[in-house]
């Protein structure tokens, strides 16, 4: 096969799914590549990637062993995280260890910010490629009809609203989260953790609060994926009428349909500051990349003079501003900056050549009963334990996870949902994109 066959893996279905194909329709439709997508945990189980390029999300350097792409393919890597700049410096270096150096060939990052915080590596500058954040590309006009239906539905059912992005992301326990940063370099980190904790807690009393003041106003908290609803409303106790907890679509049309954005430090900012939205930010709490989110007005760390605020005329535009300087932190929020333009360059220039890519069946698959009936048994057995947090000290790290939450991240992806994005990706775009199933959850996208 001379084929060149580019991997792009997705771990967070509601987050991911729609701009990772988005980008996988768009380079099949301008390179001379194949994508081959689906489910992170799928796209290896039957075949293995060889002479590809691996567009890794995230690999942890110790984890390498357990997925060691960067053997017979070429790694590029992008942290979807979102741009290294919101990261406390810790973090940034328990994330980008030293060792990446050898496994990865091209660092992606959101804009010249990220730089700052990853100059340790000493990286060759042919290394490093700013490209921009992809979920921005949703928000161009063209795009925005991929949202059609949830638009209107949202504004069938919600007028005037407040919208607020629940971003309590942590899929650990707080011991979990104490055990892996332990040690005595990352006990700022720890500090930080508790103040984003802080910050959550604020808001949600705040989101009460002006919806009681404010009952004109509908007010709708759309919860994080790992939330749960009945842990909300106990926190919550009784609400009013006007506050509505909703855990419906993805985040994105949310904001495209929304006339206000409130957040305490939520990385889906950057769309509503791409869409221009009224942003109100309130942190009570100090935390790492405190400065990006001042980078929008009015932001505040008093709770009285938050909610004067919402008893204000809110439609004075002058009451809202954003800092030219966002720019920095996802280059392709700058007018006529493109992610997928500049990713689709990038692809044409750095692998232009026959990679002959393949997919290689894998052996001594797993496949009878007696061996799939133990896994079972171990999976089950290992989500006990990480429910009562009673393996830190003997369960390596890769572990930590339960399998009710990778299932609440990724499940499974059917043909029928493929075939709808592409249908109105070849329809926008006047393309003849097609796809075929490769195995569960996994797909190879191409001309």
């Amino acid at each position: 096969m001379n084929k060149n066959i580019i991997v792009i893996p997705i771990e967070v279905k509601v987050r991911e799914f729609l701009p990772k194909l988005y980008l996988a329709c768009k380079i099949v439709a301008n390179t001379k590549f194949k994508v081959y997508f689906g489910g992170q945990r799928f796209l290896t189980k039957k075949y293995s990637p060889s002479n590809c390029v691996v567009f890794d999300k995230f690999t942890y350097a110790e984890s390498r062993s357990n997925a060691p792409f960067h053997l017979e393919n070429r790694v590029i890597m992008q942290d979807e995280e979102g741009p290294v700049s919101y990261n406390h410096i810790s973090t940034v270096k328990k994330r980008y260890d030293i060792r990446q150096k050898k496994f990865l060939d091209f660092f992606l990052f959101s804009g010249v910010k990220d730089l700052n915080l990853i100059k340790y590596l000493n990286l060759d500058k042919t290394k490093i490629k700013i490209l921009g954040l992809l979920k921005l590309e949703l928000l161009r006009n063209k795009n925005r009809k991929f949202f059609k239906k949830e638009i209107n539905e949202i504004k069938k059912n919600y007028k005037n609203f407040l919208f607020v992005p629940g971003h309590s992301s942590s899929y650990r326990s707080k011991n979990q989260t104490e055990f892996l940063y332990k040690e005595k370099k990352f006990q700022d980190v720890l500090s930080d953790y508790k103040n984003v904790k802080k910050n959550y807690y604020a808001l949600l009393d705040i989101c009460k609060k002006i919806a009681y003041s404010n009952p004109k106003l509908t007010v709708v908290f759309r919860r994080h994926p790992n939330e749960q609803e009945d842990k909300l409303l106990e926190y919550l106790g009784k609400i009013p009428d006007n506050l509505k907890i909703i855990y419906k679509f993805s985040v994105t049309p949310w904001i495209l349909a929304c006339d206000y954005y409130l957040h305490a430090g939520c990385q889906t900012s950057l769309e509503a500051i791409m869409l221009k939205k009224k942003i109100v930010t309130y942190m009570p709490y100090k935390v790492y990349g405190h400065n990006n989110f001042k980078l929008t007005k009015p932001f505040f760390a008093n709770n009285t003079n938050c909610l004067k605020f919402f008893l204000k005329d809110k439609n004075k535009r002058s009451m809202y501003k954003i800092n030219n300087k966002v720019k920095n932190i996802a280059i392709n929020l700058k007018e006529g900056v493109s992610y997928d333009k500049n990713f689709i360059n990038f692809l044409n220039t750095s692998f232009n050549y026959k990679m002959f890519s393949e997919l290689k069946e894998r052996k001594n698959l797993i496949n009878n009963v007696l061996k799939k009936c133990i896994f079972k048994i171990l999976s089950i057995i290992k989500s006990l334990l990480v429910k009562n947090d009673i393996y830190l000290s003997f369960i390596p790290k890769k572990y930590y996870i339960s399998k009710e939450t990778k299932e609440k991240k990724f499940l499974s992806i059917e043909p029928h949902e493929i075939k709808n994005i592409i249908k109105n990706f070849n329809n926008i775009y006047k393309k003849k994109v097609r796809f075929k199933k490769y195995s569960d959850s996994s797909f190879m996208i191409y001309r």
